[in-house]
């Protein structure tokens, strides 16, 4: 299903150290470094590009990267020049020119605050494509050039372009019946499509999963028979590299572009692939397989 992102604090692997800074993740072509419970960014031969002024920070992305000042969340470029003051209490990366931001808001109940997201979406000169809403507890990264938009915690989603313009409202999700949420969790775009699903009657035996493009057109759709114990979810999920893993009784298998089975359900669990290879899970052992479902390697945990 699809991932859906929640910003929290950086948090450090310490590969190497040089001159007494923590090294962190590689992020392009820069390096996080902390010294001093401050972090600040160098170059690949280890020089100081971005001094260590910053509370916390989150990796470059798009020529971006997300910095904590002052207890609030700004932009700075590669240079360190702020392009976003710090003023949001939370922050996504940026993703096809978008980025999410947030600022909370509390409510005094009677034993207990109350805090309230309100979410909006802004271009790389800091200016407001979407303006700020109630974001409920989701905040979604735009892909295929849509970012799904929940107000509260919805079952229907809307879509938005990067202009901020409504393509597909929740309105539109709600009269066909296509379901778009998991658990109150938005589906997004992936590669033009987003997963769907509805029941054929009110007993909920059968199901419909479905893939519709940005007209809001069903390209494709397949019938499911429920198990007794399975939640209302989609039978498929998103495409990555031109395959996605659809599930049958719990056993998964993949698909292609073309909606051709390629590789059948055989699998107790399967992730999307990734640079070619994707990571399945048989019988207790997890290993990795290519696009015509053939054995690559075992998988080995790091921990």
């Amino acid at each position: 299903m699809k991932k859906f992102i929640l910003v929290s604090t950086i948090i450090c692997v310490i590969v190497a150290t040089y001159a007494g800074f923590s090294l962190c993740a590689k992020a392009e072509n820069l390096k996080s470094i902390e010294h001093n419970g401050k972090y600040g960014f160098i170059n690949d031969k280890g020089k100081i590009v971005i001094d260590t002024q910053f509370d916390d920070i989150k990796d470059f992305h798009e020529g971006l990267a997300a910095v904590f000042l002052y207890g609030k969340w700004g932009f700075i470029n590669k240079r360190g020049k702020f392009i976003v003051q710090p003023q949001f209490s939370k922050v996504g990366d940026f993703n096809e020119g978008r980025a999410y931001v947030v600022h909370e808001t509390e409510e005094e109940k009677e034993d207990y605050i109350q805090v309230y997201d309100y979410v909006g979406y802004i271009n790389k000169r800091g200016k407001f494509v979407i303006p700020i809403y109630d974001g409920g507890s989701y905040f979604y990264d735009y892909s295929s050039g849509l970012v799904a938009i929940q107000n509260g915690d919805a079952i229907y989603c809307s879509y938005k372009d990067r202009n901020g313009k409504t393509v597909l409202d929740s309105d539109y999700f709600e009269k066909t019946g296509w379901k778009n949420t998991t658990d109150a969790v938005c589906h997004s775009f992936s590669e033009g499509l987003v997963e769907v699903y509805k029941y054929t009657d009110d007993t909920y035996k059968t199901r419909i999963s479905a893939y519709m493009n940005k007209k809001g057109e069903i390209v494709y759709s397949r019938k499911f028979v429920v198990p007794e114990e399975v939640e209302p979810l989609c039978d498929f999920d998103s495409f990555h590299e031109g395959m996605a893993s659809f599930r049958v009784n719990w056993k998964y298998g993949f698909i292609n572009k073309n909606f051709e089975e390629v590789i059948p359900p055989i699998y107790d669990f399967a992730y999307g692939f990734k640079d070619g290879l994707a990571r399945v899970e048989k019988d207790g052992k997890w290993f990795y397989i290519d696009k015509q479902g053939n054995f690559v390697k075992e998988y080995k945990p790091s921990y």
